[in-house]
């Protein structure tokens, strides 16, 4: 449909860990829906910008309990800004090594924050 459309793909997480281990979580997240775009829809890499945000740019900046903590932990998918860069894995906390883990006690959410989602 859109053969020359560059799609920028940015990681993003809330602030509860380091920022280096921040940025290294929300670069796996965003290079897993990369990935995903390429395996499942046939989407050409050299046409996906990987970026990451960590915690730098919140969508909640208040916040106060698990849902606005929630919020903050996505991945945003746009048509690529000519500022955009495909940038390389960060410096920081390896990513893929932690077991599960439950974000509060009020919250129903248990996964390994380490996968990339």
């Amino acid at each position: 449909m859109c053969p020359d459309l560059c799609v920028t793909v940015q990681g993003h997480t809330d602030v509860r860990s380091s920022n280096n281990y921040n940025n290294g979580l929300s670069y796996s997240r965003a290079e897993n829906v990369a990935n995903h775009l390429v395996s499942q829809y046939g989407i050409d890499r050299s046409r996906i910008k990987l970026m990451y945000g960590g915690e730098e740019t919140p969508m909640v900046s208040n916040t106060r309990g698990e849902k606005e903590h929630y919020m903050n932990r996505r991945v945003e998918i746009r048509i690529c800004a000519p500022e955009d860069t495909d940038m390389a894995r960060p410096e920081g906390a390896p990513v893929g090594t932690s077991k599960g883990v439950k974000s509060t006690n009020t919250s129903k959410f248990i996964g390994n924050k380490n996968s990339g989602y």
